[in-house]
């Protein structure tokens, strides 16, 4: 299997996870075990990380922690090779009242084709969607 069949074979698992909302056999076959992902922040938080992710089960838990009305879809563009065995992808979420928003993550695979590192990164929100800044470690951003 080439490496680009690898990579959209583990994003089609990598989004049935996300959309099931941590299933363990969707993330088993999405993450590899000793997955990092690290979350970045938007608007106030822009650019800063929020979270560090470690292991299949954190990820499920961080998964489980999206509500049920939101929806991730990839992006049409196709992912863009960043480095040796690094990739960039566009993704879309989706939530009720016409909210779009979507982000980049940045991912390695392992070996095996799974998910090793994500670095992910909100796209900064419409000012209708702002709120009040957060309080210091206030760092739950669970619809992104």
């Amino acid at each position: 299997m080439t490496e680009r069949a690898a990579l959209a074979a583990m994003l089609q698992h990598w989004m049935t996870a996300l959309n099931s909302r941590g299933d363990p056999d969707a993330v088993a076959a999405a993450v590899a075990e000793e997955v990092l992902v690290e979350r970045y922040g938007f608007h106030y938080q822009r650019g800063e990380l929020v979270e560090e992710l470690r292991g299949r089960e954190q990820v499920a838990r961080w998964m489980a922690r999206t509500a049920a009305v939101v929806q991730f879809e990839l992006d049409s563009a196709e992912p863009r090779a960043t480095g040796a065995g690094t990739w960039q992808v566009r993704y879309i979420v989706r939530a009720p009242d016409d909210f779009v928003g979507g982000g980049v993550w940045d991912l390695q695979l392992d070996g095996r084709g799974q998910l090793s590192y994500l670095r992910h990164q909100p796209d900064d929100l419409a000012p209708e969607h702002w709120g009040p800044p957060p309080e210091h470690g206030d760092h739950d951003h669970s619809a992104d």
